[in-house]
């Protein structure tokens, strides 16, 4: 990218698989290579057994901005997966002829061309099923307008939709709880029983912040924030008592939490 004046927002503009695919693809094989180099985090085993754990207690949901398709590699369950941004293991028409986006088939990364480190073999792009323009990863980048969400639609849903039961949960105990007096009062907060844990979730994109603060400061749920350098609260979420936050890597936090849990 320096050879061409370019830096990471730059060549993350969809723009590019219009111009000069070629050029943008060699950008985003090279982002694959290095996801698919890079081991699965030790973290997702963690929150994978939490999972298994209170399966039958609510569930648990994973909201990410990553895009390196690492919660499906850990075999995270599809149906309790929100992408916010996307993903690479997915592909859509680069003119968004359609809203549908598919599973990227491993053919579909095209290698770089011969004595090339920034282009690809332009004769193996990956095609549109639908009208044969190239193929782009199904990632939101900046200023895309071309972003096909059918895919995100869905997953946004299932999230609503578990929100939505966790909400129906608390209401049958506030209810159950004022039929019979001798149980402590149920808690009036609608997501009074959810823990959020933000990990490595930071200020520039801040999207998994904000929705997290949203509901504990909206709907009363609880936050765990994980982040070495960037863990700070809000004054409004320090006075509400229901966030705290964890100034370590992610690993760390998690066994350490993890630990408690088993007490």
């Amino acid at each position: 990218l320096e050879r061409h004046s370019l830096d990471y927002a730059d060549i993350c503009e969809p723009r590019w698989f219009v111009d000069d695919p070629a050029f943008a693809w060699a950008f985003w094989a090279h982002c694959d290579r290095l996801y698919k180099e890079t081991p699965v985090h030790d973290g997702y085993a963690v929150v994978q057994k939490w999972a298994d754990q209170f399966k039958n207690r609510g569930g648990v949901f994973s909201m990410t901005t990553n895009i390196d398709g690492h919660w499906r590699k850990a075999g995270w369950p599809q149906r309790c997966l929100l992408e916010s941004h996307g993903s690479c293991e997915v592909l859509q028409c680069s003119l968004k002829c359609s809203e549908e986006a598919w599973l990227r088939a491993e053919q579909d990364v095209p290698p770089l061309a011969s004595g090339c480190d920034d282009r690809v073999e332009e004769s193996l792009l990956p095609r549109c099923p639908r009208c044969n323009a190239v193929a782009r990863p199904n990632v939101l980048m900046f200023e895309d307008s071309f972003f096909a969400n059918c895919q995100h639609k869905v997953q946004v849903a299932r999230y609503k939709d578990w929100l939505q039961g966790l909400r129906s949960r608390s209401k049958f105990r506030r209810r159950a709880a004022r039929s019979n007096k001798s149980q402590a009062c149920a808690a009036k907060s609608p997501l009074s029983g959810l823990v959020c844990i933000e990990i490595g979730a930071g200020t520039t994109v801040p999207t998994i912040r904000r929705q997290l603060e949203r509901l504990v400061s909206l709907e009363g749920a609880r936050l765990i924030r994980i982040n070495p350098e960037q863990s700070e609260l809000s004054q409004t979420l320090q006075a509400s008592g229901n966030a705290v936050a964890l100034a370590a890597g992610a690993l760390e936090a998690l066994e350490a939490i993890d630990v408690e849990l088993q007490r």
